[in-house]
């Protein structure tokens, strides 16, 4: 069996500015690493629809929690998830430890680790305090058209360079966790 890299989905619940993809859960099926790639499976998911996607006003991002169509999301992945996982992790973020609440509720003796896979924040996080996603439009665009990949916009930031090596942290956890 080959490794599965992916998005879990249940469409019928997902909105699309809601899609479950990659910062939230990462869900690995029993050994996976260098060796054993082709024989292990990873699941890669995000956070349910949080408070920021369904366009509310949120201050810090890693207190943003989830909506009740997120809590329904939530429990979707756990109940399409078949198997023990091996380990389940999250971010330090709420919104991917509630995320993960139903499959840890599924599977509670699974080994939970929290990783350094929360959202890139590139946004200053006091400028933007209280804002919706609209509201930040402006600043999106002006740190995007500035395309400085070392811009570090505030204090609670990280620059785009830092945000990719983290990427890569991230492949080579997955690589050596089994």
């Amino acid at each position: 069996m080959g490794s599965l890299v992916g998005m879990l989905l249940a469409p019928e619940t997902v909105e699309p500015h809601s899609i479950l993809t990659v910062q939230g859960i990462a869900i690995s099926e029993g050994p996976f690493s260098a060796a054993t790639a082709q024989e292990g499976r990873i699941l890669v998911v995000w956070h349910a629809q949080s408070a920021a996607n369904a366009g509310g006003r949120t201050a810090d991002p890693a207190s943003i929690p989830i909506t009740d169509a997120g809590m329904r999301q939530s429990q979707c992945v756990a109940d399409l998830v078949s198997e023990r996982p091996a380990i389940i992790v999250v971010s330090g973020d709420v919104r991917t430890v509630q995320t993960a609440e139903p499959l840890l509720r599924r599977y509670p003796t699974v080994p939970v680790h929290q990783w350094r896979v929360e959202e890139f924040t590139y946004l200053d996080t006091d400028a933007c305090a209280g804002a919706t996603y609209s509201e930040r439009k402006t600043n999106r665009n002006r740190y995007w058209t500035r395309c400085d990949p070392l811009w570090i916009d505030g204090p609670a930031c990280e620059c785009f360079a830092d945000f990719v090596v983290r990427i890569h942290h991230f492949e080579q956890a997955l690589i050596t966790t089994g």
